[in-house]
């Protein structure tokens, strides 16, 4: 983190959250001098958010957002609600680069966006909570699989699994297995981590790729 010069429309963030606990709190109240400049990644997982309308008639938008086994609040201010917002779906942070406003940890943004385009420079595995699996380490594997493929085929893996409902459904989607039931990501992981042993790196890719997403392919493909 660096201290440098905080924006105006930032301030203007910091005044209404101050608002949301104390209605009193002057604009010469906020203190922003011991605040910093966090590099926050691009896009990350709406986990939790609350929409309040400020005095001045705006929005105020406070979120926790989840990516590579940390949880951040950030805030930010709109004129109107910010529409597609959805639960466990992943979004774009306006600016990569947010404040830290240290007294109550909330990073302070321009805006968010709903739905970001698929890309393949987003690991798309570390933007799921554990919580959502119940086995980090399995979890863990599938990012370190993932790590493995060509950017053409990391695409493909994550216009698969992009949108939360068909991501929920190929992590929480029982299978039979001997013994007890299994979700289509373990036996997915399992696949893909066969498929990186028995084949040559010059073909892996493809193959871990293949074994990771064939289940959401079968199903119909991704959807937004």
């Amino acid at each position: 983190m660096k201290s440098t010069a905080v924006p105006s429309n930032i301030r203007r963030v910091a005044l209404a959250l101050a608002h949301r606990y104390d209605p009193t709190t002057a604009e010469n109240d906020i203190d922003l001098r011991n605040a910093a400049h966090a590099d926050l990644p691009p896009v990350m997982r709406l986990l939790h958010i609350i929409q309040t309308e400020t005095d001045d008639g705006e929005v105020l938008h406070e979120a926790v957002l989840y990516y590579g086994s940390s949880m951040v609040q950030i805030a930010w201010l709109s004129e109107l609600d910010v529409p597609g917002l959805v639960m466990g779906d992943l979004v774009t942070l306006v600016t990569g680069e947010a404040v830290c406003q240290f007294d109550r940890g909330v990073y302070l943004v321009e805006a968010v966006r709903a739905r970001p385009t698929p890309n393949a420079s987003v690991p798309i595995f570390a933007t799921i909570p554990p919580e959502w699996v119940g086995n980090a380490a399995i979890l863990a594997r599938a990012q370190q699989l993932w790590s493995r493929l060509e950017r053409e085929d990391a695409l493909w893996v994550n216009e698969m699994l992009w949108h939360s409902e068909v991501l929920r459904w190929y992590l929480q989607d029982k299978v039979p297995a001997k013994g007890a039931p299994r979700s289509r990501f373990e036996r997915a992981v399992d696949e893909a981590s066969r498929a990186a042993h028995y084949h040559s790196d010059d073909n892996i890719s493809v193959h871990v790729a293949t074994a990771l997403v064939q289940s959401v392919e079968a199903r119909g493909g991704h959807h937004g």
